[in-house]
C-alpha cells in the first residue's frame, strides 16, 4: 500500500509533498518520507520518495491523482511500492507503551517533541502527527524575543495515538532536522510554562533575579529612593559648601580693599 514517487524538487520537504497529497484529495495517507543523503552536516533530498496509504485501494486511488501533478514546478512521476514505512499501528503502539512502562490504559496521552526546526510551526506540527491519531492541542513554547525554544508539546486524546505517532515519527526529518519524540514529564511541563517569562533574569535592569518575586522587587526600589536621596543631599550639601567658600572669598577681597584705605590717610 506504498507509492514510489521520482521527480521532486531537490527543495521539496515532507511537509511540503505531504500538503500537496493532501489538497489532491487523497485518502488514507498514513506517511510520506523523502529519501536523503547526509553530505558533511547537512541532509539533502535524493528527488524521491515515498507515501504510505492505509489500504491498497487508498494507494491505487491515489496513484491516479497524483500522477504528473506539479509540486514546486516537478511533474511527479509514481509508481507502486512494497516498500513499508511503518510498522503495523496496533503493534507500534503496544511496542513504544510496553518500552516506556505505559499501560494500555495509561492517561499520559502528551509527547514532547525535540529539535524542532526554528521556521517550524504549529499546523505543519499537527499535519505531521494528525496522521496518527486525534490530536488536541500543538503548543511550542517561546522566548520572551518570539523565536521558539525548539521543542513542542502534542497533546493526544490516548496514550495509545500518542505511542503510535512516536513509533511512526521516529525517523522522520522536518527541515532537515531529525525529531526525537518522548513521553512530556512533569519537569518538561515546568520548562514549557516558563516560556517568556525571563525567569531568573530581573526585569528592569536585566540582571540575575526572580521577576516574579513582588517583594525583591519592592525592595530593590526602596533602596534605590533611599540612595537616590542621599544623593542629592550630598549635591546639596556640595551647593552650600561652595557658596560658603565664595562668600568667604568675597569678604576676605572686600576686607583687604578697606584696610588699604586707613584714616590715617585721609
Amino acid at each position: 500500500s506504498s507509492l514510489f514517487i521520482k521527480n521532486l524538487n531537490f527543495s521539496t520537504t515532507e511537509v511540503n509533498l505531504r500538503d500537496h497529497l493532501l489538497n489532491l484529495g487523497v485518502e488514507g495517507l498514513r506517511k510520506v518520507q523523502i529519501t536523503k543523503k547526509e553530505i558533511g552536516k547537512n541532509l539533502l533530498s535524493q528527488g524521491y520518495g515515498f507515501a504510505e496509504f492505509r489500504t491498497p485501494e487508498q494507494a491505487a486511488r491515489a496513484l491516479a491523482k497524483m500522477k504528473g501533478s506539479l509540486l514546486d514546478s516537478h511533474a511527479l512521476d509514481v509508481k507502486p511500492s512494497d516498500k513499508r514505512l511503518t510498522v503495523a499501528p496496533a503493534a507500534a503502539a503496544r511496542s513504544v507503551l510496553a518500552s516506556s512502562g505505559h499501560s494500555d490504559n495509561s492517561t499520559n496521552n502528551k509527547i514532547i517533541v525535540r529539535n524542532v526546526a526554528f521556521q517550524a510551526t504549529k499546523a505543519e506540527l499537527r499535519d505531521l502527527c494528525a496522521a496518527y491519531g486525534s490530536v488536541k492541542r500543538v503548543s511550542i513554547p517561546k522566548k520572551m524575543g518570539g523565536e521558539h525554544r525548539g521543542f513542542a508539546f502534542v497533546d493526544f486524546s490516548t496514550a495509545q495515538e500518542a505511542a503510535l505517532a512516536m513509533a511512526s515519527l521516529k525517523n522522520t526529518h522536518l527541515y532537515g532536522r531529525h525529531l526525537v519524540l518522548e513521553w512530556a514529564k512533569e519537569e518538561d511541563d515546568q520548562e514549557g510554562g516558563a516560556e517568556g517569562l525571563g525567569v531568573g533574569m530581573s526585569s528592569s535592569h536585566g540582571r540575575p533575579g526572580a521577576t516574579g518575586n513582588k517583594g525583591q522587587v519592592s525592595q530593590q526600589g526602596q533602596a534605590g529612593t533611599a540612595l537616590e536621596r542621599l544623593r542629592k543631599k550630598a549635591r546639596a550639601d556640595e551647593m552650600v559648601i561652595g557658596l560658603s567658600h565664595k562668600r568667604a572669598r568675597v569678604q576676605d577681597v572686600l576686607e583687604g580693599s578697606n584696610g588699604g584705605i586707613g584714616s590715617d590717610d585721609v
